[in-house]
């Protein structure tokens, strides 16, 4: 078959191989097929059913939900009322809690849940805040961070887990304080105040530039090379010093000393030598002795090289080597030590021999070493000098015992500094014990600072004598008042006392002025060869600040801070309270006040007033004001009629009302405070010392953990300078701070009296002892002995110590006693038996008509005369004298107080006391200085003066501001060392309507009694003053300043002083760089720390308290300023005060508060670095 039918499929399949396998398999697929159609019907029959029931079911579910729509309807209603209910409760919270974010959700402060957690050292919490997203960047409204908070409150472990989540510390935080760790205090030699920069302002002028050169150039400079001897010429020549250089060599050993004076430099380099080449150096000094006198087997010392240096008068500068050091040539063989033969000028009959030595260099700088001598020797300032100088060999120096040498290191006219100079006795054996362990040289200071010294440690080896033989018959069982006049040495008895006592005694020595403070101190280091470890010396006001903060109340209600923002002065600027405005101006109605007037009650009476009633002996007692009955009961002495009292006693209470209104304290609070609060000691009505409680009643809280008595407690022996500036409740603590009623020592002057408001009386501290011993076996003799210091001993230097005066003398204290005698008769404050060493001019007394009189050359010269004024007066007659070009310094009485001027003018004091309403009394004790009768009586006596009979000057009642107007004037008096003053104008004061003005009634009656004598011009002898002058009145601008500053009067008075020491500095007058940039420093300082207050004052004083809560941004402000303040002046001997102030501010500020323990390290840091200095 050839063609192909497709319809035989059939056919050609039934004819291939396995036929019946494939049939078979047809089959099954058949009947599987028919199987799944089955089942396939089965399960639609299942689906109809289901279909069927889910019908029914939904059905019935849609009768179900008809059912349910009501009760949805109520709870959703029901819903939408809770949630209006909590959307009333929360607010725009809901919004939160709807878009709630843990970093958006915040306080009302603005801080993150992170802040809050960081705040409070909650790890737990922080955590949970990463886990919910919390960005460690998130920042409060003040920019502040998580870690800012951990960070400053030293949280260690959070800020870690900050640090982990991506935070970074916060850089100014992290390196506030880094500048004190790399700070090192300044040693106590290297430490220096304004009252040191006065010595050294009152040395010789300042000295042009010192050029440095290089030593190759001067070795090939033949007109600077220092040339060296061949062999031939140092053995042809005599090098030996000391009496070899002298004419006469056979002097008589009582008037000559031989002595080597070594460099700064070269002193420390032979103290740290070792022990060898520090041998050869000693014996090329010992062998410039002559034979006779030179150690056995030293041979004289052989000179290297040799120069003379000088221009009208020369001298030798040599050079010797260090010869075998050593069998081995070595470096040592180039030393070289440079020094010159001198012969020092004469004092007090004495003249020192012997050799400077100058440096020690290699020998390849010997040249240069000799161009410095030269170079200094030629700038350095010549003056005329008054030396008498033993005859001598050519080549010796004239070392005059006023003439400073110049640093040979000193690089420019605006650096040169004096050369400091250390001194070996060779007559003492210093040449030998130089070797031994803890030799320690003295400094060679000039003559003139020695007597500046003298000023005010010792003004003479008699008074120090005499000074001896008073402590030697001192009672050590018995406390001491020491009284004196002005110049007596209350004060340098003082010193001694200190000094004198037992290193292991423990000695507290308090005064009101700082000033007076360091000096005390420096002269009691001076003094002391085992230390002042032991001696606390401290401002009234800081002892009574501390005490203060130490006391612990036992109720926590009764704590009180003392803010220093808040403290009442009679007057001052806004950075305290003032009394005189704020509650005389501002509190009192006009009633009260015309009340006061016509009561004659000054606001400087009442003020007064108001201190008695708080700090009388018997408020020591009760812990309280007087009552009204025990103010009214108060002897005559206290001053005032009864009404007169009864009166202050009415606005004593409306003062009490504003103060505790206005959360203000005065100083007779604070005391009153720790004497209610401190130890029991203090709290007690009966007085037993610390030690009798301890010793007899085992009261060991009164002693610290090492047994000695509590600091800033109690002490063994309590020493108050210038105690009549100390109420009787000061002087009742001093006691309680004491040993024993027996371990006081006091000194005062009640005549010169001047802290405003404090009166000393004659019997104050008499009737406190009284009051302490009353009840007791003793009587006051029996405790207390009075010591009476008859003598003046001002000095005869003058401040600027460049000429020789006459001292203070007769004349000017005649007119102070009789000023004094006022007072004694008056007012019955003591005379004092004081004489003078030497006879002087009388004073002069001078009218003119108008203050531009004295810029008028043919009424004035006197450039170097010091103006002092009241108090009320002085910022005035700045100003004029500012406009009319008079360049005198003006001080006021109180700023003038323990200063002294060779020439002193009183300008306007009568004047003043007539303005003030005293002209009646005045004219009056002038009058009685011509009774014949004792200083006692004070009735009329019948006797006449002026054709007028003497009327009673007892005013104690009826004028007590002539007290203090005639113990203003007795001050005033006693600032003059040598010529004094009196000034007035003409038309003061309101003596045109009524007489003869008081300030002429006063000059003449002066002249009658032969006290002083008019004059119609003033001439001091010259006009301009010196640079050294210029420079020792800026210093003496710059301590009135601070002391002006200390005083709380307006900043801008303090930065106008400022300006004008910083003028006196100038180039063109005192031309003092130095001087210059620390005078701008120190009121940069000032400027700095004025501002520190006030954002303390501004930021957290609330209410009359600190409160710091919520004011974490302006804490870390205050933290960087107090930073930045420490980095610039820590470690400033000048800026002592200042950075105690801040200090103690800061401590005010974060006390009892989270903060505390955050600054407590760093103010320790800070204290620790002060008191090193």
């Amino acid at each position: 078959m050839n063609g192909f039918y497709p319809h035989n499929h059939a056919f050609l399949y039934l004819r291939t191989p396995n036929t019946p396998e494939m049939v078979q398999k047809a089959e099954e697929r058949k009947f599987s097929r028919q199987k799944a159609v089955k089942e396939a019907r089965k399960r639609i029959e299942h689906l109809n059913k289901v279909i069927k029931s889910s019908k029914t079911s939904i059905k019935s579910q849609k009768g179900q939900l008809t059912d349910l729509q009501n009760p949805l309807l109520i709870k959703s209603k029901q819903l939408q009322k809770l949630r209006e209910d909590i959307s009333y409760v929360k607010g725009t919270g809901i919004e939160e809690d709807i878009n709630f974010h843990i970093d958006r959700s915040r306080d009302d402060r603005g801080f993150t849940f992170l802040m809050i957690a960081a705040q409070n050292d909650d790890l737990f919490t922080a955590k949970i805040c990463f886990e919910l997203g919390a960005d460690a960047y998130a920042k409060s409204p003040e920019g502040l961070t998580a870690i800012d908070f951990s960070f400053f409150f030293e949280h260690e472990r959070l800020t870690n887990l900050i640090l982990q989540n991506g935070g970074s510390l916060p850089q100014k935080q992290s390196e506030a304080w880094n500048s004190l760790q790399s700070m090192t205090p300044l040693s106590a030699d290297s430490s220096r105040s304004w009252d040191d920069a006065l010595k050294v302002a009152e040395s010789a002028a300042l000295p042009a530039e010192t050029l440095m050169e290089s030593p190759e150039k001067c070795e090939t400079d033949e007109d600077k090379r220092m040339n060296i001897l061949t062999s031939q010429e140092s053995s042809n020549m005599d090098f030996t010093c000391f009496e070899s250089r002298l004419i006469d060599s056979n002097i008589s050993p009582d008037q000559v000393q031989r002595v080597i004076l070594l460099e700064q430099k070269v002193y420390n380099w032979c103290m740290s030598a070792d022990p060898t080449t520090r041998s050869n150096f000693i014996d090329v000094l010992e062998g410039l002795k002559p034979p006779s006198v030179r150690r056995p087997g030293v041979n004289a010392t052989k000179i290297h090289r040799r120069a003379m240096v000088g221009t009208t008068t020369t001298f030798e500068v040599l050079a010797s080597r260090f010869e075998d050091v050593s069998k081995e040539k070595d470096a040592e063989k180039d030393q070289v030590v440079l020094f010159s033969p001198f012969v020092s000028g004469e004092v007090e009959g004495v003249t020192s021999i012997g050799v400077l030595a100058w440096a020690v260099a290699p020998d390849s700088e010997a040249s240069l070493y000799k161009t410095l001598v030269a170079n200094t020797e030629f700038m350095r300032h010549k003056v005329a000098l008054d030396d008498r100088f033993l005859e001598h060999r050519e080549g010796v120096l004239q070392l005059g015992k006023d003439m400073h040498l110049l640093d040979l290191q000193s690089t420019s006219i605006w650096t040169t500094a004096t050369m400091d100079l250390h001194i070996l006795n060779v007559d003492h054996g210093d040449l030998t014990s130089i070797s031994r362990p803890g030799f320690s040289a003295k400094k060679r200071i000039v003559h003139s600072e020695e007597l500046i010294n003298k000023a005010i440690f010792r003004s003479s080896q008699a008074e120090a004598n005499e000074n001896e033989g008073i402590l030697a018959s001192e009672r050590l069982d018995m406390s001491s008042l020491v009284s004196g006049g002005a110049g007596t040495g209350k004060t340098l008895l003082m010193i001694r006392k200190v000094a004198s006592e037992e290193p292991s005694r423990h000695v507290l020595v308090v005064t009101r002025l700082p000033r007076l403070v360091n000096v005390i101190k420096t002269a009691v280091e001076e003094k002391r060869d085992d230390g002042v470890e032991n001696l606390s010396f401290t401002t009234y006001d800081d002892l009574v600040q501390l005490l203060a903060r130490r006391v612990v109340p036992d109720d926590d209600s009764h704590y009180e801070s003392f803010v220093q923002f808040d403290r009442i002065r009679f007057d001052c600027d806004d950075s305290n309270i003032s009394f005189s405005r704020e509650f005389i101006d501002d509190f009192l109605n006009s009633k009260e006040r015309k009340e006061m007037k016509s009561h004659e009650i000054e606001p400087l009476t009442l003020w007064h007033a108001i201190i008695v009633i708080k700090s009388n002996s018997n408020c020591a007692r009760t812990k309280q004001p007087l009552s009204l009955d025990d103010y009214l009961a108060l002897p005559i002495s206290f001053g005032l009629s009864k009404t007169q009292r009864e009166l202050c006693y009415d606005l004593f209470l409306k003062y009490e009302e504003w103060r505790h209104n206005g959360h203000y304290w005065d100083e007779m609070d604070r005391v009153l405070y720790v004497m209610r609060h401190g130890p029991t000691v203090f709290r007690d009505d009966k007085f037993i010392p610390w030690a009798a409680r301890v010793n007899r009643f085992g009261e060991m809280d009164l002693l610290d953990d090492e047994g000695t008595p509590l600091y800033p407690f109690f002490y063994d022996v309590v020493c108050a300078d210038e105690a009549q500036d100390f109420t009787e409740i000061d002087l009742h603590l001093f006691t309680k701070m004491s040993a024993s009623i027996r371990s006081l020592f006091l000194s005062a002057d009640v005549a010169q009296s001047v802290e405003v408001g404090v009166n000393m009386r004659a019997t104050t501290v008499n009737d406190v002892f009284h009051s302490l011993v009353k009840n007791g076996k003793h009587q006051v003799k029996d405790v207390l002995q009075y010591i009476d210091l008859l003598k003046n001993h001002h000095t005869n230097i003058s401040f600027i110590a460049t000429t020789s005066h006459p001292g203070t003398h007769a004349q000017n204290l005649a007119i102070g006693q009789a000023v004094r005698s006022i007072l004694a008769r008056s007012f019955q404050i003591p005379m004092t038996r004081e004489s003078a060493l030497i006879e002087g001019d009388l004073p002069k007394t001078m009218m003119i008509k108008k203050i531009r009189d004295l810029a008028d050359a043919s009424t004035f010269q006197g450039g170097n005369i010091v103006f002092v004024a009241p108090d009320e007066k002085v910022h005035e007659l700045r100003l004029q004298f500012q406009a009319l070009e008079i360049h005198n310094d003006v001080f006021g009485v109180r700023e003038a107080k323990g200063l002294e001027f060779d020439a002193c003018a009183l300008l306007g004091f009568f004047g003043h006391f007539e303005e003030l309403g005293s002209k009646d009394e005045w004219q009056n004790v002038l009058r009685w200085l011509s009774s014949s009768s004792t200083t006692t009586k004070t009735s009329s006596t019948g006797e006449k003066v002026d054709g007028l009979m003497l009327t009673d000057c007892d005013y104690r009642l009826s004028a007590p501001n002539v007290s203090d107007e005639a113990m203003m004037l007795y001050t005033a008096l006693t600032r003059a060392r040598n010529h004094l003053y009196l000034i007035e104008l003409e038309g003061a004061g309101k003596g045109k309507k009524q007489g003869k003005p008081l300030a002429q009634f006063a000059f003449r009656r002066l002249k009658d009694l032969g006290l002083a004598k008019p004059a119609s011009f003033i001439k001091e002898g010259h006009v301009e003053m010196t640079p050294a002058e210029h420079k020792a009145r800026g210093v003496l601008y710059v301590t009135q300043a601070l002391n002006m500053s200390r005083n709380m009067e307006p900043f801008s008075n303090v930065k106008g002083k400022f300006m004008e020491a910083m003028s006196r500095f100038a180039p063109e007058k005192g031309n003092d760089k130095d001087l210059l940039d620390k005078c701008e420093k120190h009121l940069d300082a000032l400027t700095k720390m004025h501002s520190l207050m006030k954002f303390a004052k501004e930021s957290f004083l609330r209410g009359g308290a600190y409160n710091l809560e919520g004011r974490f941004a302006e804490v870390l402000e205050f933290e960087q300023m107090a930073s930045e303040f420490f980095s610039q002046f820590l470690c400033d001997s000048f800026l002592v005060t200042e950075i105690h102030a801040v200090r103690l501010l800061i401590e005010e500020v974060v006390d009892g508060t989270p903060y505390e323990t955050h600054f407590k390290s760093i103010c320790a840091t800070v204290k620790e670095l002060e008191q090193a200095i």
